[in-house]
C-alpha cells in the first residue's frame, strides 16, 4: 500500500493510479487535497483519520475521481468529511462512510457527478454539530445504508438537496431507525428542493427540528418515504409541494 501524510494535487495533466491501500492520519491540513487536474485520479481503498482540515477535499478538477472503499473519521478533530467543489468531472466512491465530530458530512457543489455505492454495505454517515449531507447543483448517483445527524440546533437542514439531478437512496436494514436519525435541527430534517429524479428514504427517525420532518418542493421523479417517524417542534411530519 502507500502511506501518505497529506496528498496534493495540483495541475496534473497525467494521472494517478493507486491500486494499494492510501492511509493518511493527523494532517496538519486537509487529508486529501485535489485542485485544478485535468488528468485522471484512482485509489484503491483509502482511509482518512482526523486531519485538520477537511478529509477529502475536491475542486476544480476535470479529470475523473475514483476511490476504492473509503473511511473518513474525523471523530477527534473539527471540519468536514468530504467536500467536493466545481468538478467537472465524475467522482466515484465504491463505499464511503464519513464521521465527524463538529462538522458537516458530505456537501457536494457544482460537480458534474457524484456516485457513492454501498458495494459492502458500510457507505454511512454519523456527524455531530454539523451538516450530514449538503448537495447543490450537481448530479449524483448516491446509496448510503444509513445516515445520521446531531445539528446542535443550529440554523440549517440535517439534509439539504437543492437544484440537482439523479438518484439518492437511503436503505436501512429493516426497521427505523437503521436507516439513521436526524435531530435537533434548525429547520427541516431533510429538504429537498427542485431536485429531478429519484429520492427514497428507507427506516429512518426525524426528530426535533424546528420545521418540517421532510420538506419536498418540485421533485419531479419517484419518492419512497418507507418506515420514517418524524417527531417536529414546529412544522409537519411531510410536507410535499
Amino acid at each position: 500500500g502507500l502511506r501518505l501524510f497529506g496528498v496534493t494535487g495540483t495541475g496534473v495533466t497525467g494521472g494517478l493510479f493507486v491500486n494499494g491501500t492510501t492511509t493518511i492520519s493527523g494532517a496538519t491540513n486537509e487529508g486529501m487535497y485535489l485542485s485544478s487536474n485535468n488528468g485522471s485520479f484512482s485509489f484503491g481503498d483509502t482511509t482518512v483519520t482526523n486531519p485538520m482540515g477537511t478529509g477529502i477535499f475536491a475542486t476544480g478538477n476535470t479529470g475523473s475521481i475514483t476511490f476504492g472503499k473509503t473511511v473518513v473519521d474525523k471523530s477527534a478533530s473539527a471540519g468536514t468529511g468530504v467536500d467536493l467543489v466545481s468538478n467537472m468531472a465524475t467522482v466515484t466512491f465504491s463505499d464511503l462512510a464519513i464521521t465527524t465530530m463538529v462538522g458537516d458530512g458530505l456537501l457536494v457543489t457544482d460537480t458534474t457527478n457524484v456516485i457513492v455505492q454501498n458495494t459492502t454495505g458500510m457507505s454511512t454517515i454519523d456527524v455531530t454539530d454539523g451538516r450530514a449531507v449538503d448537495i447543490q447543483s450537481s448530479g449524483i448517483d448516491m446509496i448510503f445504508g444509513a445516515i445520521s445527524g446531531e445539528g446542535g440546533n443550529a440554523g440549517f437542514d440535517g439534509i439539504r438537496i437543492a437544484d440537482s439531478s439523479g438518484s439518492f437512496t437511503v436503505t436501512g436494514t429493516a426497521a427505523k431507525p437503521d436507516g439513521g436519525t436526524l435531530a435537533n435541527y434548525g429547520i427541516h430534517g431533510v429538504l429537498v428542493d427542485n431536485f429531478m429524479g429519484d429520492i427514497s428514504l428507507n427506516h429512518m427517525a426525524i426528530a426535533n427540528v424546528a420545521l418540517n420532518g421532510i420538506f419536498l418542493d418540485n421533485v419531479t421523479g419517484t419518492t419512497v418515504l418507507n418506515d420514517i417517524m418524524v417527531d417536529t417542534a414546529g412544522g409537519s411530519g411531510v410536507v410535499l409541494t
